[in-house]
């Protein structure tokens, strides 16, 4: 899928990515409970790495595995301390449903502290903004919303085949479904609440 998105910090996760390249060149990678070349620190319970496959010089944090946040969640906690508040996750979209649910929860953490997450996944990007606004550079993906809580007020739509005017999105209806992105600089404001934003190829 074609993003056009800076990169600051990467975190690599479990899940598959075989057909997307992250970008190793990024001011920092890190691997939650994951190795891979161009990381420069691992972060998890190594319930799925092996730390004997961790080469010597590879800053490591590791955690009991009794824990009451994931790996993911422990992996941005890391990058935050490090001065980072923009992150590109791949590898935590797809596979088991609880996990991928739990891959949005830490993205509408991360947007209400006033940061930005991108889970990047092979056929769609999602995202989260709270009381804010995103634009987009993804022309001809359809797009949907979803309120992270009851509902979400103040909803502008902007380069959208459906555009939005202050709308009320809320989660007994399905009206942020399957737009689709038509404006070079398209945008997704929200006045009061937390939106998840989904965009997907057109296949």
């Amino acid at each position: 899928m074609k993003h056009l998105l800076q990169t600051k910090c990467i975190i690599i996760g479990n899940g598959e990515f075989d057909k997307i390249h992250p970008d190793y060149t990024a001011d920092y990678v890190i691997g939650a409970d994951v190795f891979t070349d161009g990381v420069n620190l691992i972060v998890g319970d190594f319930d799925t790495l092996n730390a004997e496959e961790v080469p010597d010089g590879i800053e490591t944090v590791r955690f009991p595995s009794e824990k009451n946040e994931s790996d993911l969640e422990l992996a941005v906690e890391q990058a935050v301390k490090r001065g980072f508040n923009t992150f590109y996750i791949y590898g935590a979209l797809g596979g088991r449903l609880d996990h991928t649910l739990a891959s949005i929860a830490v993205l509408t953490s991360i947007a209400k502290r006033g940061m930005t997450g991108w889970l990047i996944g092979e056929n769609e990007i999602v995202t989260a903004v709270t009381d804010g606004r995103i634009t987009l550079n993804n022309r001809n993906c359809v797009l949907s919303i979803f309120p992270a809580g009851e509902s979400a007020e103040g909803v502008t739509l902007t380069g959208m085949k459906y555009p939005l005017d202050n709308a009320v999105i809320s989660n007994d209806n399905s009206l942020g479904l399957s737009n689709v992105v038509i404006g070079d600089n398209a945008a997704v404001e929200v006045k009061d609440g937390t939106l998840i934003v989904i965009l997907s190829e057109i296949t």
